[in-house]
């Protein structure tokens, strides 16, 4: 389903460039994600009751610095600012925890006893593809550094998200569960071109999608403002919010919520 997803998309974008002469940007953005987990995952097995746990209540350290990178090409008619662009981020971040339980909670089909120490392990990765199309376009400004206007976007495009659990203690060793589902996306976003070197972006993304014995709920918001310092470079800062709401069916189950939000910064560079 993730192939047949990528090429649908890769047909897009082919369908959708330009016939006429092109001019083609590449760049590149490596950047940090000061995020803030919250949320709760359960693990049952098909004949055992799991219980809700809570990052915070496993002991996760739930503030994380997280790096993201991301390389992409815009494409656009000769002398024009480009309205084409594709993009592949990806990012990955492990939390960790250790907590001496007050209860007994079942996790998968193992329980652990009230007054077990358990480390717990939470893993999140992500590989995001996406094409954007500026629908509308402001005039640019003269002598604009980065050439491009004040713009708003539609986007399509779809998220590998993989989720890995565990939960270990002396007695009873390890227990994990991972899950991964492709998530197709839609959305929409806008610049502001406030001058020379210096803009303003916001974009949201989302869907609600059920796929075999998988649903997901999930959507991203982000804004930032970006300041370029020269031809090539530029420095951008802004916020990011992320949100997974999920329920994965199998022979285990797994369903939880996860939310990181926070601050981010960044270089980016084109060539």
């Amino acid at each position: 389903m993730m192939r047949k997803i990528l090429w649908m998309g890769l047909a897009a974008m082919a369908g959708t460039l330009p016939a006429r002469a092109v001019e083609v940007e590449l760049g590149a953005r490596g950047g940090l994600w000061f995020g803030d987990l919250s949320g709760d995952v359960k693990v049952q097995s098909a004949s055992i009751p799991g219980s809700r746990l809570t990052y915070t209540g496993l002991g996760m350290d739930t503030r994380e610095t997280i790096p993201t990178g991301e390389v992409y090409f815009r494409v656009g008619e000769s002398g024009k600012p480009p309205r084409h662009l594709a993009s592949l981020r990806y990012w990955e971040q492990t939390y960790r925890g250790q907590t001496t339980l007050g209860q007994s909670i079942t996790f998968k089909d193992v329980t652990y006893a009230a007054s077990t120490t358990v480390s717990s392990r939470l893993t999140f990765k992500e590989l995001d593809l996406r094409y954007a199309y500026d629908f509308w376009q402001g005039k640019p400004f003269a002598r604009a550094v980065d050439g491009r206007p004040s713009a708003a976007w539609g986007i399509f495009g779809v998220k590998g998200i993989g989720i890995e659990t565990e939960l270990f203690s002396q007695a009873l060793g390890a227990t994990e569960k991972n899950a991964r589902a492709p998530v197709p996306v839609l959305g929409a976003g806008g610049r502001w071109a406030l001058g020379r070197r210096l803009g303003v972006e916001a974009q949201a993304v989302g869907m609600a999608v059920s796929l075999s014995d998988t649903t997901v709920r999930f959507y991203e918001a982000e804004a930032m403002a970006r300041w370029d310092f020269s031809r090539y470079l530029a420095l951008e800062a802004g916020w990011r919010r992320w949100s997974l709401d999920y329920d994965m069916d199998g022979s285990t189950d797994v369903d939880g919520k996860a939310v990181i939000e926070g601050v981010t910064v960044g270089l980016a560079g084109r060539f």
